[in-house]
């Protein structure tokens, strides 16, 4: 079954007629059962045909909403409300971050969803509330007992919210009335309860706080309700809704929320719930403290941590408990009113030896938190037992432990440990620096930065402990940046290869790891006037990777390292990282070992070229010698990756300082520079280019690209007069960097790509692969700015292809032709 187009709208038995006496008393009794078949039909139709769906929101979402009010049978009702819900399930969008762009357009299926909305809300008032002035109150009561009407109402507006995420803002008065009323006549059933009160999170987490902030009373009345309700899953649902609350609160809102802490502090003290229950309770106590902490008396919070404490002997509920605890000490809001924890700190170092990793993790973030926030307290501690001394015998099994979870807070805990040491006292200081020295702690974390860490956030823990062991560590002691830095390399160092080799390819993954944290620790060195600054270091590494017998995998690593130094710090003053860089890109004799110069000296061979079409007793025509070892291939020891590499990093130097190093990168596609030192020419030009292209690409991400505008002439005059290349893979690349660059300024810039594309076809037949370019453009725009399409209008890029794929039909026949002479 298809919908037309041009037919009219065949469902007359859902809109009424003006004429209220149109049907006699007999044909109403049985018309209802038609109205109700050509619902379901409809309802078919859109589970059916989803493609047609905006169509079908002209023709029959009005008529079904318009009969909402007038229908007089009560399961036509509910199906015309189950068949609304198939429209609205119809709508949603596998990716809701798409929908912005969505609502721009008139005739999308969302955009037509919300002008539906007014009239929808407005004709579901009298199934929603339980007095309204469309109908009187037994008739609407009548309506509100039919079974699963209310909660399918309830269903709808959840899809809605689901549907529309954040945009229920002018229908969240009806909602909210809705729910109060519900909770103040007592729901029928609890699960409409629990279900108005997921809806409730829903729409909260969804929407601005100014949409709803002048129901906060309201909302506050439903909290409480739920709390006290003798039903406990709905006291628990009553606990996800507060907590949402609270979390979505901004801090400048002075909105009164202390008027929830009564209800939740009688759950709080009540021990006859179970232990789910009490979960919900503590988490919930806990992240009310964190965000209304200031507006709840001290004396109130310490009642809380008492009960907090008390919880960590009980096996089931002392991980929540810990949690709790770590959220309170950690918030700047709840703090100011709690004392130093003396015997949390005793007891929770005292149980860092106990069994279950979830429970080891949340002493550990409780720990670093309560040493964040009493540093003193924790660090110089009045009583015989050592905080700093237990922490600091327990942190080397969990560097080693299995978890990954263990290990990331573990080296969080470490970094705090040192830092806040070095703040509060030089003795305990030292203490910390002399056990980080022992072989039991370096082993495991140096065995970290070699390894392929895949988890971000133990990536953070680790470069968080080199921050501190390069900003904390106390003067004049071995534990020290070049320390560090060398106890790092050791393993790579091992590697002395001057090509890639298997025992490469082995560790390639993990060098990014020691990269990064090998970057964070020059990061802490002072900029200049030491012999240990960080541009002494980098100077230092730049001599290295000039050296012609400089071990492959520490070559890598150090390229990697300058790109990760470069976007983070302004180091255009070094002049000699930039060219050492370059070298790498264009392949330079003084990179290259002896032993791989000489393979590219050897003479190549002449080979045969086949052309299609030719007979067999046709004269091959000449081809000019072609290289047997081209530096793509696999014998060409990697050095291919170090180009890839050093063309990445270059791109991220000048993405930390752009205003001088454009002008820098621009020079080095001049011919005398390529000429320059180079043995092997062969994909210089690609390599280069694909430095332009991380280049256009990083400074997109700093939002730098002003830059790239101030020498568009140059930069287009650059990639122009290389867009024929003969090499396929260069064209590609050169037409990659023209899409990206054209986007950035897509007004300008799409006409004048158009202007040089008609100019270009006189050239040799060899240049018609340029075509590729103009396909690439409109790919590459998206991933550089989606909204620039919008300013650019689609009949210029229709317009480009189309000439271009009919000057490439007229080039196929003029091939043909040739090959029937």
């Amino acid at each position: 079954m298809e919908v037309e187009d041009d037919v009219e709208d065949g469902y007359d038995l859902l809109v009424d007629s003006d004429d209220d006496d149109y049907y006699d008393e007999e044909m109403e009794d049985s018309s209802w059962k038609v109205r109700r078949g050509a619902v379901r039909v409809v309802d078919s139709i859109i589970r059916g045909y989803p493609e047609k769906l905006q169509r079908l929101y002209a023709l029959l979402s009005y008529s079904l909403v318009n009969r909402l009010p007038k229908e007089t049978n009560e399961t036509t009702i509910v199906d015309i409300i189950t068949c609304l819900c198939s429209f609205i399930k119809a709508t949603a969008l596998k990716n809701v971050s798409t929908l912005k762009l969505k609502l721009e357009e008139e005739m999308s299926s969302p955009k037509l969803l919300t002008r539906l909305l007014p009239k929808l809300f407005i004709n579901l008032t009298p199934f929603l509330l339980s007095s309204t002035i469309k109908r009187d109150k037994s008739k609407t009561a009548t309506l509100r007992m039919i079974p699963n009407l209310h909660p399918l109402c309830i269903t709808m507006i959840n899809r809605l919210a689901t549907t529309l995420p954040g945009y229920l803002g002018d229908h969240l008065e009806l909602i909210f009335k809705m729910v109060e009323q519900d909770f103040n006549e007592g729901a029928e059933r609890n699960t409409w309860k629990i279900d108005l009160l997921k809806l409730l999170v829903h729409l909260v987490k969804t929407h601005e706080y100014a949409t709803y902030a002048k129901f906060a009373d309201q909302l506050n009345s439903v909290s409480i309700k739920a709390l006290s309700d003798p039903f406990h899953r709905i006291r628990s649902e009553g606990m996800e809704f507060v907590q949402v609350l609270v979390q979505r609160r901004p801090l400048h809102e002075n909105v009164n929320l202390t008027g929830l802490f009564p209800a939740i502090l009688s759950q709080f003290n009540e021990r006859k719930n179970d232990t789910d229950l009490k979960t919900k309770v503590l988490t919930t106590m806990a992240v009310f403290i964190e965000h209304v902490g200031q507006d709840i008396p001290a004396e109130s919070i310490l009642q809380c941590l008492k009960v907090y404490e008390g919880y960590l002997d009980d096996t089931s509920l002392a991980t929540t408990a810990v949690g709790g605890l770590t959220r309170i000490y950690g918030s700047p809001t709840s703090v100011k009113q709690c004392l130093a924890p003396q015997e949390v700190m005793r007891k929770l170092v005292s149980m860092l030896d106990c069994p279950g990793t979830e429970f080891v993790v949340a002493i550990l973030q409780c720990l670093t938190k309560v040493c964040n926030t009493f540093p003193r307290d924790f660090i110089l501690n009045e009583n015989s037992n050592d905080n700093v001394s237990g922490v600091l015998a327990q942190l080397p099994l969990f560097l080693n432990s299995a978890f990954p979870q263990i290990q990331q807070e573990a080296l969080e805990l470490a970094s705090v440990l040192l830092k806040n040491c070095a703040k509060t006292d030089v003795v305990q200081q030292l203490k910390v620096a002399d056990s980080y020295m022992q072989k039991n702690f370096l082993e495991p974390v140096v065995n970290l930065a070699n390894s392929n860490i895949t988890q971000p956030a133990l990536l953070t823990a680790l470069v968080h402990l080199a921050q501190s062991i390069g900003m904390f560590s106390p003067a004049n002691h071995s534990l020290s940046v070049q320390f560090m830095l060398t106890k790092f390399g050791e393993q790579i160092s091992r590697l002395t290869s001057l090509e890639a080799d298997k025992d490469f390819y082995e560790i390639k993954d993990a060098i990014p790891t020691l990269s990064r944290v090998c970057s964070e620790l020059v990061l802490q060195l002072t900029r200049y006037g030491q012999l240990n600054s960080m541009d002494s270091t980098l100077e230092t590494m730049s001599r290295e990777l000039k050296q012609k017998d400089f071990p492959f995998a520490k070559r890598y690593l150090y390229i990697l390292i300058f790109g990760d130094i470069g976007s983070r710090a302004d180091i255009s003053h070094l002049g000699d990282v930039f060219d050492v860089l370059m070298d790498h890109v264009s392949l330079k004799d003084c990179v290259l070992s002896d032993e791989y110069l000489a393979k590219l000296k050897e003479p190549a061979t002449a080979q045969p070229m086949e052309v299609h079409g030719a007979s067999s007793s046709s004269p091959l025509p000449t081809q000019e010698p072609v290289q047997k070892k081209s530096p793509a291939t696999i014998s060409d020891g990697g050095f291919y990756q170090l180009r890839m590499l050093a063309a990445e990093s270059i791109g991220r130097i000048i993405s930390g300082e752009p205003e001088a190093m454009i002008h820098e990168l621009l020079q080095f596609f001049e011919p005398e520079y390529i000429a320059d030192g180079c043995t092997n020419q062969n994909l210089v030009h690609y390599y280069l280019f694909q430095t332009l292209k991380q280049t256009v690409v990083n400074l997109v991400k700093v939002r730098k690209t002003e830059h790239l505008f101030k020498r568009i002439d140059e930069l287009w005059r650059i990639i122009i007069s290389q867009a024929g290349h003969k090499e396929e893979g260069t064209r590609d690349v050169v037409a990659e960097c023209l899409g990206r660059v054209t986007f950035l300024q897509p007004e300008e810039l799409v006409p004048r790509l158009h202007r040089e594309g008609e100019g270009s076809w006189s050239l040799p037949d060899w240049k018609l692969d340029i075509v590729r370019l103009f396909i690439i453009v409109p790919i590459t725009c998206y991933e550089v700015d989606t909204k620039a399409m919008t300013n650019v209008k689609r009949n210029e890029l229709t317009r480009i292809c189309a000439s271009r794929l009919k000057l490439l039909y007229n080039r196929s026949q003029f091939v043909c032709a040739r090959e029937k002479e």
